[in-house]
C-alpha cells in the first residue's frame, strides 16, 4: 500500500465521495460483512459485534468511551 494511500486515509469527507477512489485504492467484496475490504491490503479482517463494554478509569469510575 503506497504512503500516499496512507496519508488520504483519515480525511473528512461527505458520504458521497468514494474514499477507495480517494485514497487510490481497489475494493474487494468482503465474505461475511457488507463493508467491502481492501485489496491492496496483506491482512483481512472481517468482525462482527459481539459485546460493546464500556471502560472505566483506573479508579473504578466508567468513562464515556467503549470497546
Amino acid at each position: 500500500m503506497a504512503s500516499n494511500s496512507l496519508r488520504a486515509l483519515p480525511a473528512t469527507v461527505p458520504p458521497e465521495v468514494d474514499e477507495f477512489a480517494l485514497a487510490g485504492l481497489t475494493p474487494l467484496p468482503s465474505r461475511r460483512v457488507a463493508a467491502p475490504r481492501v485489496a491492496e491490503s496483506l491482512v483481512h479482517f472481517e468482525c462482527r459485534v459481539t459485546q460493546i463494554v464500556q471502560l472505566q478509569g483506573i479508579d473504578g469510575e466508567k468513562v464515556p468511551t467503549w470497546l
